[in-house]
């Protein structure tokens, strides 16, 4: 893994075979199998919260073991309540996804919040601040028609710069069906509304990008729109199921996302081609 430019510096502390309640509490989905939390963002307060409930862990041991795991977390508010779940889940029913520490809430969710838990807005409000993130207290008044439209067909109520974060590349791909828009008009009105979309999506795709902007390549599979960088296997992997180069795939996704550049080739005895490395990673 190290020849492909991960860095692996901290699997030397990790065990050998970790506990199984170790995995339960790394797995995004809290079954312990797959879909890691990822190191490069700082776990969501929900996320911790749902595992204590789960294990019956107490919070304070959840993150310890999560920074011991080389994952950034931040303690949660004494005392934190199971209720708090549904206001910390994007879709308001205490699962996965999370809302992320420090992120902008919009009124809309504080509002839905609310009625789905039987709480006054200023109690909700004050919960999810006590949980590090940003509740809007008024709703946003100066949207379009054309704006409305386009949160529609997001099914999103509000529009804040944290939906960064929070929409997947499959919601763009949605959403332009929905409405007739190309790709690209669609991030440049959510960019023009404040979500500072990184992506630089061709206005005329050729044949070229139509094949890489197909949403159902996994490598865009659950990205987030903040999600820009792309690692050597999802890199290898398009590439194959594309069956074009590497180098040109990488050079063409460069101008759209930051790719890892093409692999390096050392020697590996009894393996060869970029089929056995996709496999490998």
């Amino acid at each position: 893994m190290t020849a492909y430019g991960f860095d692996v510096s901290l699997a030397a502390g990790l065990p050998d075979r970790p506990e199984r309640t170790d995995l339960v509490l790394l797995s995004t989905d809290g079954e312990g199998e797959g879909n890691w939390c990822a190191a490069e963002r700082e776990v969501p307060p929900g996320h911790v919260l749902r595992a204590s409930v789960r294990t019956g862990l107490p919070a304070a041991d959840v993150c310890r073991t999560l920074r011991a795991y080389g994952l950034t977390v931040t303690d949660l508010p004494e005392p934190s309540r199971p209720e708090d779940l549904l206001l910390l889940s994007t879709r308001l029913d205490g699962e996965p996804p999370w809302l992320d520490v420090g992120e902008e809430v919009p009124f809309g969710h504080v509002g839905r919040a609310a009625w789905a838990s039987g709480q006054e807005v200023d109690d909700v409000i004050a919960a999810l601040s006590e949980y590090g993130l940003r509740p809007q207290t008024a709703p946003h008044s100066e949207l379009s028609e054309a704006d409305r439209e386009l949160l529609d067909a997001l099914e999103l109520e509000d529009v804040s710069p944290s939906l960064l974060h929070r929409l997947d590349f499959v919601d763009l791909w949605s959403a332009a069906g929905v409405l007739g828009w190309s790709l690209a008009m669609v991030t440049d009105r959510l960019r023009v509304l404040g979500v500072a979309v990184p992506l630089d999506l061709p206005q005329e795709p050729d044949e070229l990008d139509d094949l890489l902007l197909d949403h159902e390549l996994n490598l865009w599979s659950e990205r987030k729109v903040s999600g820009t960088d792309v690692s050597m296997a999802a890199l290898l992997g398009t590439a194959r199921a594309l069956r074009r180069p590497v180098e040109e795939i990488a050079a063409r996704l460069d101008g759209v996302v930051r790719t890892s550049g093409p692999p390096p080739r050392p020697p590996r005895p009894g393996r060869s081609g970029r089929q056995s490395d996709a496999g490998q990673l």
